[in-house]
């Protein structure tokens, strides 16, 4: 259900490029699978499937300080959950 998501393993690291990030840089870090997809179906909850404003399709990753956070948003309701990341 996350095309631009390849999760095939245990251990999994995941590698985000882009021009939007400060100074092109890259965001990486290391999560289990399963917590990883239990924290995005959480996070995949404050997403609304009717939304004509394509910012509020998604969810937004950060991280800091070996966290990783995630938020959504449909404008109504915003879901933040925090996760341990390498």
């Amino acid at each position: 259900t996350y095309p631009h998501i390849n999760i095939t393993t245990t251990i999994t690291t995941i590698v985000i490029n882009s021009n939007i990030l400060k100074g092109g840089s890259a965001l990486k870090f290391s999560v289990q699978q399963n917590i990883l997809n239990k924290h995005i179906n959480i996070a995949q909850r404050g997403i609304s499937n009717r939304s004509t404003m394509q910012i509020l399709e998604g969810i937004l990753i950060q991280a800091k300080d070996n966290k990783l956070k995630l938020t959504s948003t449909d404008l109504e309701i915003s879901i933040e959950t925090t996760l341990d990341a390498n």
